[in-house]
C-alpha cells in the first residue's frame, strides 16, 4: 500500500469514529430529553394520560434522527473534501516525482555543481509543495470545519512520518553524487598539494646544496688567491735558486766564470719545437748582468729508446759545443737501462766539450766513437742518436726568435 492510500485510509476512518460519536451523543441527547420530560411530567400532573410522554419520546427521537442525519450529511461532506483533497495532492506529488527525475537526469549529465544545487532546490520545493497538502485539504472544507479538519492533518502529520517520495529519492541521489565529486576532487587536490610540496622540498635540498657548493668554491678560490699572493716571493726566489743550480749544473765553466768576476746569470725562456728532438721544449737563452748571451739550455727527447719516452737536457756555449748534458725523464730498465744516468755512473761525462764534427756519433758496437752501457745497448745508442740530433738543431736554430714561454 502506498502512503497516499494509507492517508486516505485514516482519513476514512476518522470520519467513521465521527459519525458514530455524532450518533451517540444524539442518542445521549434522546435519552436525556427522554428523562427530563418524564421527570416534568411526574411532577406536574401524576394523572395525566401516559400518552405525553409517548409524545414526547417522539419528539426527541425525531430530533436525535434530524441531528443525526445533520452529522451524517457533515461527515460526508467532510469525507468528500478530504478525498478531493488527497486527488490534489496526489496529482501534485506525482508532477513533483516527474519533475524531480528529469532534474535528476539533468544532474547525473552534468559536472556542474550548479545544477546539483537547482536539483536539491527544486525537490525540497517540491517536498514542501507537498507536506502542504494537509493545509490545503483543510482550506476545502467549510468554515464551521476547518479547526477539526486542521486538527486531523495535524494529528496525521504528527502521527506517522511522511513517507519518501521520488523526489527526495532523486534529490537524495544527487546529494550523494555531488559529495562524491567533491571528495574525489579533494582527492586529486591533496594528491597534486602533496607532488607539488614534494617537488618544492626536492628543488629547495637542491637549491641549498648548489648555494653551499657555490659558497665553498668561492672561500677556496679566495683562499687560493690569498696563498698565491703571500707566496709569489718565495716562488720567485726558489725558481731564480733553480735557475742557478740547473747553469751550475750544465754551464759549470759559465758559471764559475761569471762569480769569480762578481757577475749573475739570468734565463730568457723560450718554446722549442722540431720534428727531431720533439714539440714544445722549453730552451733557456743565457745572458749575463751586461746582457750578452753567454750559453744555450734545451731540453730534448728520443723515442729510440727501450721504453719511450726519453728526456734528456744539455748545456751549450756559444760555440755549439756541450757543457754538461743529464736525464730528465727515462722508464728504462731498472739496474740495467739506468745506468746512463749521472747518478748511476760516469757514462755521459764522455759528451763533455764534444760539438757536432768532433765525434762518429754512434756507440762503438756500431762503428761510432762512444761507449755504450752492457747489456743496455739500445739505451746508450739512443742517448747518442738524440744528442747527435740536439746538436744539429741548436745549430740551425735562432733561439732569440723563438716564442717566449707563457
Amino acid at each position: 500500500m502506498s502512503p497516499q492510500d494509507t492517508k486516505s485510509a485514516d482519513q476514512d476512518k476518522a470520519a467513521r469514529l465521527k459519525r458514530a460519536a455524532a450518533q451517540a451523543r444524539a442518542l445521549a441527547a434522546a435519552k436525556k430529553a427522554k428523562a427530563a420530560a418524564e421527570t416534568e411530567g411526574k411532577n406536574k400532573d401524576k394523572d395525566k394520560d401516559t400518552t405525553a410522554p409517548v409524545e414526547v419520546t417522539d419528539s426527541a427521537a425525531s430530533a436525535a434522527s434530524a441531528v443525526s442525519s445533520t452529522t451524517e450529511a457533515d461527515a460526508d461532506k467532510k469525507a468528500k473534501a478530504a478525498r478531493l483533497a488527497r486527488a490534489a495532492a496526489q496529482a501534485k506529488a506525482l508532477a513533483a516525482a516527474k519533475k524531480a527525475q528529469a532534474d535528476k537526469a539533468q544532474a547525473e549529465s552534468s559536472s556542474d555543481d550548479t545544477a546539483v544545487e537547482h536539483a536539491t532546490k527544486d525537490a525540497a520545493k517540491s517536498d514542501a509543495n507537498t507536506d502542504k497538502s494537509p493545509e490545503m485539504a483543510a482550506k476545502a472544507t467549510t468554515a464551521p470545519d476547518k479547526a477539526e479538519a486542521k486538527q486531523s492533518a495535524t494529528a496525521a502529520t504528527q502521527g506517522k512520518a511522511p513517507p519518501k517520495t521520488a523526489s527526495a529519492t532523486a534529490t537524495a541521489t544527487a546529494t550523494s553524487a555531488a559529495k562524491k565529486k567533491i571528495n574525489d576532487q579533494s582527492s586529486a587536490h591533496s594528491d597534486a598539494s602533496a607532488k607539488t610540496a614534494g617537488s618544492n622540498k626536492i628543488f629547495g635540498h637542491m637549491l641549498f646544496s648548489g648555494f653551499m657548493l657555490a659558497l665553498i668554491t668561492a672561500v677556496c678560490t679566495v683562499g687560493i688567491l690569498f696563498t698565491q699572493h703571500d707566496t709569489a716571493p718565495f716562488i720567485e726566489r726558489n725558481r731564480e735558486a733553480q735557475e742557478q743550480a740547473l747553469i751550475a749544473s750544465l754551464l759549470p765553466e759559465i758559471s764559475a766564470r761569471e762569480q769569480a768576476r762578481g757577475g749573475k746569470l739570468s734565463f730568457e725562456c723560450k718554446l722549442l719545437s722540431h720534428p727531431l728532438i720533439g714539440k714544445n721544449l722549453r730552451a733557456y737563452v743565457v745572458r749575463n748582468d751586461r746582457q750578452e748571451i753567454v750559453g744555450y739550455i734545451s731540453s730534448y727527447s728520443t723515442s729510440r729508446g727501450y721504453s719511450n719516452p726519453l728526456i734528456l737536457i744539455g748545456g751549450l756555449d756559444t760555440n755549439g759545443r756541450i757543457s754538461k748534458i743529464d736525464v730528465q725523464l727515462s722508464k728504462e730498465t731498472p739496474g740495467i737501462g739506468d745506468k746512463v744516468e749521472r747518478r748511476r755512473g760516469n757514462f755521459l761525462d764522455q759528451f763533455d766539450g764534444q760539438s757536432i764534427f768532433s765525434r762518429n756519433w754512434d756507440v762503438k758496437k756500431f762503428g761510432g766513437d762512444f761507449d755504450y752501457i752492457t747489456g743496455a745497448t739500445v739505451t746508450s745508442r739512443a742517448l747518442v742518436l738524440a744528442t747527435k740530433d740536439f746538436l744539429e738543431v741548436m745549430a740551425e736554430t735562432d733561439v732569440t726568435t723563438l716564442p717566449s714561454c707563457q
